[in-house]
């Protein structure tokens, strides 16, 4: 019996809460027949069990617009420690937990969880050593690729340290542990090959950390991660200056790299084997061919593009792996993809605190820094684990079609033996952190396509070319989907694209010795392989066919082999070649052919989808729209409209419901006021947007939309887009309710986010929408910041700054009282928004009311509205805050007719003239902002003489074309030199010259706000209020 190192029988084991007493630890390892993806091993009594759930809190959940899961069903797809497990891996004390969530597929709900992971505690028989592992299954049988590696890696690797044991001696050198880590990983991989499982185009990928003594032993093959959260302290930042710094206070380390052509080793190493280097986007000829991949840095870099870099076989479009290592994949080590591990050790420190093992699920959409970030808020691991898989878990929703499964192990290092807390042992892995796959943070972009042309070619190909149709059996159907299955040109076509292709494929019955394809011609056809055997031939360059041959046999297409393409023929349509090889029929067979002008059409209604995809994801309006209705739009804005220049498409004023997207070419948008002047131009481009508010009932634009050079656009009415998708107000409702992971209030008595029922947006800015809603019949005004906005738009300082200062007026006990301040109710968080909540319930924004040409803006009107801004700066500037946001776009309008501040993301606590940074609306700015010789509270009263100005005339009095217009004009201006209305009385008119001074320190509230108080404008404003 063996016993892996000990000379006694182990103690009782539980494998999975199944309890085996006095089991040599070989014999635990046998292949379990439970639908459980996972193996824990340890030699004590602990119990930890999988668990079919999460506890309550946890954010395992989904929105109603996604294909429809139960939370049941969601729930059953996790499995998870019972709690964390506190022990000690090697001279360590730490903490350690897991979760693995099985990926969502549409298309197949029963797809098993091909992610599989090992904790192997007392390794090998060393007291405290540990082995953990994380294996990423990949291909049709890559869940038992996974579920074999699990039970055998580890046997692999106790049998090598043993046998270097009995002739080494019982402690292994570090380069002794290494080559037995090597050694095992490569025993796996040929006891795989002779196993029953079919690994022609199946594989796992796996990570594993050893805790040894006070080493680590990281083995990768792959490109699933480990990492290490350092602890940041004085002594470690020298150095360190260039890696990210993250409020966690903690930096992530890479403990592995990516063995994927991001990194420049790795794509030289496969070349010498043959492999071609493309992504999908080459292949399918919507990106040139380059290998520009560059050296990204590990977990750091956001991935803007779209597919990653694959590898194919030089013979054909197969296999198509992101990565260059794996144990597995047959067929793919003819194009250098092995399953010899990069092996690294390190001794642990002081510094080193969490450490994450999880496959690529994980890090698609998350950095390493998110990660660790994510855990380093939690002091439980187990908690840790459920943060960060649902927020991958998310991710994948928001930005495809499915998830792919997510498995993390999470451990938490409490201290080292021997080493102080307090030393300083940072240990970096710098050379780790090139060459790898970046995360992802957007759909597939589609940049480099000329749709146009395309379009064009398109037609000049299809121009006198008859359709044909080819009507076909549901057999001959499900054959055409089992050929073309593997092809990934295939994969993303919509169902009616499908059925369009089905159709126009040709049958084609050939003999044994016809040619299909000859090399040099120009192509004609895509073919499907429906049955028999065709090779294919090459001619050397140079080389004249004189026994009409086609050259050397290369590569062999079988009907009957899983482990062939079934499909050939496309490279040359795509980039307009001459085919690059012979495909001679070896045996009777049929093929299915499609004309290269419909393959043609296929490539350009697909690929214009994908660009209005990408931007549809874009709109702000459209974010709460999940990535398959997103898609649903796009097909229904396909159609390209045509139109002559200077042709009015949307008209400021007129009701309109239409949503635009340009394709190609440009317009032009533009702004005019009461008496026909622009007061706004500005020319849209290809791939801008214009309209997403008619999607709204009952909208009226805002500005006219006019063709300009050359262009062609999509559309889609409200209409069609509630046909496809729904009412866009009721998708904005149901993503606020689902998506909400609410941080409690300290009220008690408030309502948690998701009992607010929304009634539609007041005011959407560049990064927050402000809606109002209702719980408990009483009515509130929430206001949601997007935190991608917010990164995207550097505005992260400023938030913080206006949530504090609400926060702080809301304990001033006579600001409370101020009915020109909204009233904070409560501030509520989740991963992707911050919320606000108000007591008041706002009707408008003040430029709504300005706009509004029912409502007369008299002199008594424009009083109130002064009169209301006063108070409020009363208030604020008392507290010695600057308010600097003046604008009618931030200002609310309560439903009690109140004037409220609402932006206080320019706010700053400083009084004094020595503020110096440009902050706050364009117009609305002061001289001595721009000139940049310090402001102070005055410069809010030339914001509020604007403001007033505006409401009286309907015009900003310094509006221009372009910024630095307005700043000269507003730089220029003298005292006295404005034009007001005839109708405004001379009180009115020295009460705005008096605040539209431009020296700071004669303008009317530099000495206070008592000095506007006593002005006489305000003598009847009391007697005039009561008759409003």
């Amino acid at each position: 019996t063996v016993d892996i190192g000990l000379s006694t029988p182990p103690t009782p084991v539980e494998i999975s809460g199944q309890c085996r007493k006095d089991t040599p630890w070989p014999a635990l390892l046998e292949k379990r027949k439970s639908p459980t993806h996972h193996r824990e091993i340890f030699f004590k009594s602990e119990r930890t069990n999988k668990m079919g759930g999460c506890v309550s809190g946890s954010p395992f959940y989904r929105r109603k617009t996604r294909p429809r899961l139960s939370m049941k069903e969601i729930l059953a797809r996790i499995e998870q420690s019972d709690a964390p497990v506190a022990c000690q891996f090697g001279k360590a004390r730490v903490r350690y937990a897991y979760v693995t969530q099985r990926g969502f597929y549409p298309d197949d709900l029963n797809k098993p969880n091909q992610d599989s992971f090992v904790i192997a505690r007392n390794f090998a028989g060393i007291p405290n050593d540990c082995m953990l592992s994380v294996f990423d299954g990949h291909g049709k049988f890559g869940h038992e690729c996974s579920t074999f590696v699990r039970d055998n890696l580890p046997l692999n690797i106790a049998k090598c340290f043993r046998e270097r044991r009995r002739s080494k001696g019982s402690t292994l050198s570090v380069s002794e542990v290494q080559e037995a880590c090597s050694q095992a990983h490569d025993m796996c991989n040929n006891q795989l090959r002779k196993s029953t499982i079919d690994d022609s185009l199946s594989g796992t990928t796996t990570i594993s950390v050893l805790f040894h003594s006070n080493n680590i032993t990281i083995c990768n093959v792959g490109d699933s991660r480990a990492i290490v959260a350092q602890k940041i302290t004085e002594n470690s930042l020298h150095g360190n200056m260039g890696v990210p710094l993250h409020i966690s206070n903690m930096r992530a380390v890479a403990l592995s790299r990516d063995q994927t052509p991001y990194r420049k080793d790795e794509r030289e190493r496969v070349k010498k084997f043959g492999a071609r280097i493309m992504s999908l986007d080459q292949i399918e000829g919507l990106e040139p061919m380059h290998e520009n991949w560059g050296e990204v840095n590990l977990g750091i870099e956001i991935d803007e593009g779209g597919d990653p870099p694959r590898l194919w076989s030089p013979h054909g479009e197969y296999p198509g792996t992101a990565f260059t290592r794996s144990i597995g994949d047959s067929i793919a080590e003819e194009v250098g993809v092995v399953a010899e591990p990069e092996v690294i050790t390190r001794e642990l420190t002081s510094v080193d605190k969490i450490i994450v093992l999880a496959s690529d699920g994980v890090f698609e959409f998350l950095t390493n820094q998110s990660v660790i970030d994510l855990c380093a808020k939690f002091s439980d691991p187990l908690e840790a684990c459920r943060a960060v898989v649902a927020e991958a878990y998310e991710l994948w929703l928001q930005y495809e079609l499915r998830t792919d499964d997510i498995t993390m192990t999470c451990i938490f290092v409490d201290s080292v033996d021997g080493i102080p807390e307090d030393g300083d042992h940072a240990q970096t892995s710098d050379d780790l952190s090139v060459g790898v796959r970046p995360a992802r943070r957007k759909t597939v972009r589609r940049k480099t396509i000329d749709v146009q042309a395309l379009l064009a070619n398109c037609n000049a190909s299809t121009k006198n070319t008859p359709d044909k149709l080819f009507p076909k059996t549901n057999d001959e159907i499900q054959r055409i989907e089992t050929a073309i299955h593997s092809s990934p040109l295939f994969h993303r076509l919509s169902d009616s694209q499908k059925v369009y292709m089905y159709d126009h494929m040709m049958p084609v019955s050939v003999e044994s010795g016809d040619w299909v394809i000859r090399q040099g011609l120009e192509g004609e056809h895509f073919y499907v392989i429906d049955s028999g055997c065709y090779e294919v031939r090459i001619l050397s360059e140079g080389a004249t066919d004189h026994n009409n041959t086609g050259g050397n046999v290369v590569y062999v297409y079988d009907s009957e082999s899983s482990a062939t393409s079934r499909s050939f023929g496309e490279l040359a349509l795509l980039h307009n070649t001459k085919r690059n090889a012979s495909i001679i029929a070896r045996t009777t067979g049929r093929l299915w052919a499609l004309p290269s002008h419909v393959f043609k059409r296929l490539l350009f209604v697909r690929s214009l989808r994908y660009q209005i995809a990408a931007v549809l994801r874009d709109v702000e309006l459209l974010k709460p729209l999940h990535f398959y209705l997103i898609q649903k739009l796009a097909d229904s804005m396909t159609e390209v409209i045509d139109t002559d220049d200077d042709q009015e498409i949307a008209v400021q004023g007129q009701k309109g419901d239409t949503f635009y997207v340009i394709v190609d070419g440009e317009c032009e948008i533009s702004c005019t006021d009461t008496r026909g002047k622009v007061k706004q131009r500005k020319t849209l481009s290809k791939y801008n947007h214009f309209g997403e508010k008619a999607l709204f009932p009952n909208h009226v634009y805002e500005m006219s939309l006019i063709t300009a050079q050359n262009c062609k656009y999509v559309k889609i009415s409200r209409s069609d887009f509630e046909s496809a998708v729904g009412k866009l107000q009721d998708l904005i409702e149901d993503h606020a309710e689902h998506r909400l992971q609410c941080i409690p209030p300290e009220d008690p008595n408030c309502p948690l986010v998701h009992e607010l029922q929304l009634h539609g947006s007041v005011h959407i800015d560049n990064i927050s929408r402000t809606v109002l809603c209702k719980a408990d019949k009483h009515i509130y005004t929430l206001k949601i910041i997007s935190k991608g906005l917010v990164t995207l738009e550097h505005e992260e300082d400023s938030v913080m700054v206006e949530v504090g200062l609400l926060k702080m007026l809301n304990k001033i006990h006579f600001i409370t009282l101020c009915p020109c301040i909204p009233m904070l109710k409560a501030t509520y968080s989740d991963p992707d928004s911050l919320y606000i909540l108000f007591e008041e319930t706002i009707g408008c924004t003040l430029a709504q009311v300005i706009n509004n040409l029912e409502i007369s803006k008299t002199e008594i009107l424009t009083k109130h509205v002064a009169t209301c801004c006063i108070i409020a700066l009363e208030a604020i500037h008392y507290q010695g805050i600057v308010y600097r946001g003046i604008n009618a776009d931030a200002l609310f309008v309560s439903h009690d007719g109140c004037i409220l501040l609402s932006d206080f993301r320019c706010a700053k606590e400083n009084a004094k003239m020595d503020n110096y940074t440009l902050c706050g609306a364009v117009d609305y700015l002061s001289p001595e902002c721009l000139a940049q010789v310090g402001h102070g509270q005055s410069s809010d009263f030339w914001a509020l003489g604007i403001l007033l100005l505006e409401f009286l005339t309907g015009k900003l009095p310094f509006a221009a074309e372009s910024e630095i217009d307005v700043y000269a004009k507003i730089m220029q201006f003298e005292k006295g030199s404005l034009t007001l209305p005839n109708n405004i009385s001379e009180d009115c008119c020295d009460f705005l010259d008096g605040l539209l001074t431009p020296t700071y320190e004669n303008r009317l509230g530099y000495e206070g706000v008592s000095y506007v108080h006593i002005c006489f404008v305000f003598r009847d404003i009391k007697e005039n209020d009561k008759s409003m």
